[in-house]
């Protein structure tokens, strides 16, 4: 019989070109701290910085570069991932000159192969786009350059086609709410397949939005979103993450399936059920969620649009 762990490896290595949910530098630290394995899918991660819009002017500060960059150099060396910066921000927020150049700064370190460029402002037009990617690329001729915008942001047809323009392989959305958005979701996330533009998910937190019945790692995955990352919670409270299970509802992960993961050679359940330690057990759920939303997303079949969409009625 082939082992569990056996299985696994050979999943990932079928799949590595498929929709993933990505770790964040929270999660990689967690895992590292309680002894627990993140499978890697692919080479990224997301370093994510929280903007309070009080105290943006402090932590977008000049004065801030270099510790910033210093701790991104850090992760890089301490996790063998690529990182990707993910700025949790208030929906709409315009980037000041500065606070533009202070993302572009922080990101300016050899160990990284990619640079994430946010969009000024999601009220741009494409030529504004297009102005401010062609003397980002210029700057950065040696990375792959990856815009950030807006779920909703202006033009999305208009500057998915700059983006095509100037070979771009790679565009993030920031995820919102998906009952205000999901159209926006949706069209940004097929034009960009239609592009052959690879895409990525920004900000989901599956709990947020606490009166749907399906985890918000659906929706992404239904429009066929290529790479998917949770937020960070505000005030550093605990986000529990859900998972996804083949019946496409969440539940929670005692009730869940067996899956593919063995740890130090036990079974999952094994471990979710010993109470012994809460925080042992919170931390596990969390990083297991991960694993396991990455092999079952590829084998959930999808419902039909209007069963799709009374789970979040």
């Amino acid at each position: 019989m082939i082992e569990k762990k056996t299985l696994a490896e050979q999943y990932i290595k079928q799949n590595l070109e498929k929709s993933v949910v990505l770790p964040t530098h929270n999660d990689l630290i967690d895992a590292r701290k309680y002894g627990l394995t993140i499978l890697k899918f692919n080479p990224y991660a997301v370093y994510v910085k929280k903007i309070n819009s009080k105290q943006r002017h402090l932590i977008m500060s000049n004065n801030n570069i270099e510790s910033d960059k210093n701790l991104i150099e850090d992760l890089h060396k301490n996790f063998n991932f690529e990182f990707l910066l993910n700025l949790q921000l208030a929906t709409g927020m315009k980037f000041s000159k500065t606070e533009l150049q202070y993302v572009e700064e922080i990101q300016n370190t050899p160990k990284l192969k990619s640079k994430c460029m946010y969009e000024q402002t999601y009220k741009a037009s494409k030529t504004d786009f297009e102005s401010q990617l062609k003397d980002f690329k210029n700057r950065n001729e040696n990375v792959e350059i990856i815009p950030v915008s807006e779920v909703f942001t202006n033009d999305v047809i208009g500057k998915i086609a700059i983006a095509k323009k100037y070979n771009i392989r790679k565009y993030a959305i920031i995820f919102r709410s998906y009952k205000t958005y999901s159209a926006n979701l949706s069209k940004f996330l097929s034009n960009l397949r239609v592009a052959g533009i690879k895409s990525i998910v920004f900000g989901i937190c599956p709990t947020k939005w606490n009166k749907t019945n399906a985890s918000m790692l659906l929706p992404p995955i239904r429009f066929k979103a290529d790479y998917i990352s949770s937020w960070i919670a505000w005030g550093g409270r605990a986000t529990p993450v859900t998972l996804l299970c083949d019946d496409w509802t969440f539940k929670d992960l005692d009730n869940s399936d067996e899956g593919f993961i063995v740890y130090d050679g036990k079974d999952r359940k094994q471990i979710i059920t010993n109470k012994t330690s809460m925080t042992f057990n919170t931390s596990f759920k969390k990083i297991d969620t991960i694993n396991q939303a990455n092999m079952l997303c590829r084998a959930i079949k999808p419902l039909r649009k209007v069963q799709f969409e009374s789970l979040f009625d």
